[in-house]
């Protein structure tokens, strides 16, 4: 965790552009046993890239961190969705996240799913919501909240 956060601090403090042209291709050319290890760049490309970069970095941006939620690694996927709703959700990442809410099998993975999808939630979620007999790791007021933003 520390070297995570200590990772994020040093990433957090380079340009989107840095960031973008040299650590997002290292970190995607990385094994997947070292992609955990790098996964405060995700957290750090998210927070950037919220303030910064141009509208088709944005674009960019966004479509990769969609790419990470279908990584093999449960950390990546977490930080990925973690980052998403920083960049602004669409329906895609929400479908895409649902999906992870539906078949992961780990407890700490559900609840950041739960979290991205307060924040990002629309119709899809709710759907989820109105169909699932099981309680979902995500407040209901809220997601309506957000769909009727």
């Amino acid at each position: 965790m520390k070297a995570d956060n200590d990772l994020y601090r040093q990433m957090r403090t380079l340009s989107a552009e840095h960031l973008w042209t040299i650590e997002v291709p290292k970190f995607n050319q990385a094994s997947a046993t070292d992609r955990p290890r790098l996964a405060g760049l995700i957290r750090a490309v998210g927070v950037v890239f919220a303030s910064s970069g141009t509208a088709s970095q944005k674009v960019a941006v966004k479509a990769w961190m969609k790419s990470l939620l279908q990584d093999p690694s449960e950390k990546v996927r977490r930080y990925a969705m973690a980052a998403i709703p920083k960049l602004g959700g669409d329906v895609e990442a929400e479908k895409e996240i649902l999906s992870i809410l539906k078949t992961s099998s780990v407890d700490r993975e559900k609840r950041k799913a739960g979290a991205a999808l307060e924040k990002i939630a629309g119709q899809e979620t709710l759907q989820t919501l109105a169909q699932s007999q099981t309680p979902l790791p995500f407040s209901e007021q809220k997601i309506r909240a957000n769909v009727a933003r």
